[in-house]
């Protein structure tokens, strides 16, 4: 009896497991997807804002993102970037990490 519930804990764990993952790989590859729509002008102009905030901290020394790329460039992007809430990317790729090293485990 006792071997029996461990057993069936032990499933329920694993397909709990399985299915964060599943979702967390549908979450993750459809942020891939997105985030591989953003053209390289753009990807650029955020690179060199992050570089310059990692290098002025906060003393407003980095260049805005309009001062970069012109308005056309902005108006343009897709709409599946402009409503990437980023909160939740970040929260369901943590999650599926979390997912992933846990099956690791086990």
């Amino acid at each position: 009896m006792i071997l029996t519930h461990i057993g069936l804990t032990f499933f329920f764990s694993t397909r709990n497991v399985a299915i964060s993952t599943d979702l967390g790989s549908d979450a993750a590859m459809n942020l891939s997807s997105a985030l591989g729509s953003v053209p390289a002008e753009v990807e650029q102009a955020c690179s060199t804002i992050h570089t310059q905030q990692q290098e002025g901290g906060d003393k407003g020394t980095s260049s805005s993102i309009e001062e970069l790329l012109s308005t056309e460039q902005l108006s343009n992007l897709p709409d599946e970037i402009l409503d990437i809430d980023l909160d939740y990317a970040r929260k369901s790729l943590q999650t599926y990490r979390e997912a992933i090293l846990q099956q690791r485990k086990a």
